[in-house]
């Protein structure tokens, strides 16, 4: 009988090992996975907080204000950009450090509701269809199985002067 249980015990070592493998088969899937939606739901903060700071910019800059952005009108707004360069340019610089890839000015636009920028107007600034490429290409990332989830953030506000 004594030897059944040594027999038993001398072939219980190798489970630890076998525990360990088994354990780190299954932790290791669920970091990446847990991982790589951080970086997802950072990159997403990111891009809310520019498009934030890029309305806050376009609302203090209506037809009243020197270096005006959007489509002006009336005696103040000549020299007014209609194209909204400059809420464009920071975004990009806000998102730089954050992106695998670089945003392009055709993902940003900048919409003034009423067709002006005059104090009062609504102003929305959109970044749309930026890829976010998963940095360990899992494919369980989004539910389309395909490896590439799209961002895209809105906010707005009225031009304040």
């Amino acid at each position: 009988m004594t030897n059944r249980i040594r027999g038993f015990v001398k072939n219980a070592y190798g489970q630890s090992a076998v525990e360990t493998a088994v354990a780190f088969l299954v932790i290791t899937p669920l970091m990446v996975w847990l991982l790589e939606m951080c970086m997802f739901a950072y990159t997403q903060a990111v891009f809310q907080y520019a498009t934030r700071q890029a309305v806050q910019y376009a609302m203090s800059h209506g037809t009243d204000a020197m270096g005006c952005q959007g489509p002006g009108s009336g005696a103040n707004s000549q020299g007014c950009d209609a194209t909204a360069a400059a809420t464009k340019s920071l975004i990009t610089r806000l998102t730089i450090s954050t992106t695998t890839q670089s945003l392009t000015a055709s993902q940003i636009t900048t919409t003034w509701s009423n067709g002006t920028n005059n104090p009062g107007d609504p102003v929305s600034v959109t970044i749309s269809g930026y890829k976010y490429h998963s940095l360990f290409n899992v494919p369980w990332l989004s539910s389309s199985g395909s490896k590439v989830m799209f961002i895209n953030t809105t906010s707005s506000g009225n031009v304040l002067y």
